[in-house]
């Protein structure tokens, strides 16, 4: 609902600007800034704070339906809140290009993508005085610009099993090509980091993006600088007015998800487990069914976690599994312990793809590693990515047509 007031609020000041055109003698705006007057200064905290507030609306619609399409949380309509049927469609992959959630997040996303660009290109059409809000602004344009190109090829595909995205109306960019793009704003963000904590958590994004894309040796070499026992997260941020989508759709504030089964099993198998799969008992609408609500974001403000050192260190156990084995049980134990539970004897690649769905409960990851480690869950042919969406199919030439025009994506700034 606060979105749709957004938009609503958004069309009636763009229908002022034009009607302000057959009208003459009136009071200057109050209500809003002219684009132009954003290129100052002054502005770019600002500018910062838009692009940080449209990740955090990116990062936590996109990841929860992510989660919905991976078989981490299902929708059911005996779910006590369940009202919307079109999240069927994603629990079980057979997902139309016109489901409204799907467009909305296709959208937001190429909202992230467009300004972050945008701060980028603002700040070398100013003249900035301070050197630290131009370092500032630099390492958040760059860095938000990376992430979205990252959402884009993880989480959205052209065809159910083909990932990428697009960028300015531009010929599909398959996955490995958008990573390499996003990698690109990675390393500016780390070329323009703060402090060595903003670089150990750049770093770790780089890695992760490297693990997706299949490339080992450089995963490798990117955690091992990044993200230690002790550094804070770096989280998606939420308040009253830009809420936690999991809270809202998902959680105690409307419950449309449940969590699957086997998450009460783990806790079943080992009570300490609670500590990081918070879930808790709910019973259907038919007075008999109990189903599994997450309470890991038990408020409409709770912060998401888009890497964490635990992340890193999973990522670290991954890379090291085959050619250093002790090192790799060590790192998980180091994660197990940091939630108050006891160590694994052995590890394994089961094991540890059972402790990454664990530790990394409703952070988005569980879908990427049903891929990468052959586990998709559901038939041949179903959607294994958020397709693009018609709006975008429709409104894109280039998709359909790569010839019809100037459709390789703008060069890399």
């Amino acid at each position: 609902m606060k979105r749709k007031v957004a938009v609503a609020i958004l069309f009636m000041l763009v229908l002022c600007v034009a009607c302000s055109d057959f009208v003459e003698n009136v009071d200057p705006l109050i209500d809003k800034i002219e684009d132009d007057q954003l290129n100052d200064e002054s502005q770019l905290d600002f500018l910062i704070n838009g692009v940080m507030a449209n990740f955090a609306v990116s990062h936590g619609d996109i990841i929860l339906l992510a989660d919905g399409l991976s078989d981490q949380i299902f929708f059911n309509t005996n779910i006590p809140g369940a009202i919307l049927p079109k999240f069927f469609q994603i629990e079980h992959g057979t997902i139309q290009f016109d489901n409204s959630d799907v467009t909305v997040v296709f959208r937001v996303a190429g909202e992230l993508r467009f300004q972050a660009d945008d701060l980028l290109r603002r700040l070398n059409e100013i003249e900035v005085t301070d050197p630290e809000l131009a370092r500032k602004t630099r390492h958040n344009g760059y860095l938000f610009g990376g992430i979205a190109r990252y959402l884009y090829a993880t989480y959205f595909g052209l065809n159910p099993a083909e990932g990428g995205g697009v960028e300015e109306n531009s010929r599909f960019i398959p996955s490995d090509e958008m990573y390499d793009r996003a990698l690109d704003r990675f390393a500016n963000a780390l070329d323009h980091a703060g402090d060595e904590q903003e670089r150990r958590m750049v770093s770790s994004l780089i890695a992760r993006t490297y693990l997706y894309q299949g490339d080992a040796a450089n995963a490798l070499s990117f955690a091992q600088s990044g993200l230690a026992q002790g550094d804070p997260p770096f989280r998606a941020l939420y308040d009253n007015r830009i809420s936690n989508s999991f809270f809202h759709q998902a959680g105690r504030g409307l419950m449309q998800w449940a969590a699957a089964n086997r998450f009460s099993d783990y806790i079943l198998a080992d009570s300490s487990d609670a500590a990081r799969i918070q879930i808790e008992e709910t019973t259907g609408r038919d007075g008999t069914t109990i189903f599994w609500r997450q309470f890991k974001y038990a408020t409409e403000d709770a912060p998401i976690n888009v890497i964490s050192w635990q992340e890193n260190e999973l990522m670290l156990a991954e890379l090291e599994l085959d050619s250093a084995p002790a090192s790799a049980l060590a790192r998980i134990n180091e994660v197990r312990a940091s939630h108050g539970i006891g160590p694994l004897a052995v590890l394994d690649l089961t094991a540890l793809i059972q402790e990454r769905e664990k530790e990394l409960f409703l952070e988005g990851a569980r879908l990427v590693d049903q891929r990468r480690f052959g586990l998709w869950h559901l038939g041949a042919g179903t959607w294994q990515y958020l397709p693009f969406s018609a709006e975008e199919r429709n409104n894109n030439p280039c998709l359909t047509d790569p010839s019809s025009g100037d459709c390789e994506p703008p060069p890399l700034r």
